[in-house]
Formats: structure tokens, C-alpha cells, sequence
């Protein structure tokens, strides 16, 4: 990733965190979110500080974990078993 696209893309997840904020609901589920996942209240300013201390790399480290593992596949209806094999070959290692 250039160092100008991560720089754009970090300033659209700011501008997106303070956006968010004038909105009741979002606010209102950030808080749910907060506690169930964390146990806790983040406030805005600490989520940005910890935006602004991603790397390009972290970004790419990250990404790399999400998209090593093997897809799950469902397929739901009248299927071929040419079609289930189609996309058996795709995603099979």
C-alpha cells in the first residue's frame, strides 16, 4: 500500500469515527458494542490514538491473516455436481 493511499484511507476512518458521533443511534451502539466486546467505554479519543498508530505494514500484516484461510462455501438449491465441483477446484488447495 503507498504511503499516500493509507494516509487518505486513515483520514477517511477519522472523519468517518467524528462523523458518526452527531448521529444518536451510532453513538448508542457504539456503546453496546463497547461494553460487550471490551467490557468497557472507549471514548473517541482513544480510538483515534490507536488509529494513528497503525502502519501501512500493520495494515498489511493484518489483511495477510484474514486472507490466508480457506473460504466456507455454501450452496444452497439445485446444484450440478459439475457446479459444487467448479467451485471446489476454485477455492481447494
Amino acid at each position: 500500500m503507498r504511503e499516500d493511499e493509507f494516509s487518505a484511507s486513515l483520514a477517511h476512518l477519522k472523519n468517518a469515527l467524528f462523523l458518526s458521533s452527531d448521529n444518536p443511534d451510532t453513538r448508542m451502539s457504539r456503546l453496546v458494542r463497547n461494553e460487550l466486546l471490551f467490557g468497557r467505554y472507549i471514548p473517541y479519543e482513544e480510538t483515534l490514538n490507536e488509529l494513528l498508530k497503525l502502519t501501512p505494514q500493520d495494515v498489511a500484516d493484518y489483511a495477510r491473516t484474514i486472507f490466508e484461510r480457506r473460504p466456507a462455501l455454501t450452496i444452497l438449491g439445485p446444484v450440478e455436481e459439475e457446479e459444487a465441483l467448479f467451485f471446489d477446484e476454485l477455492f481447494g488447495d
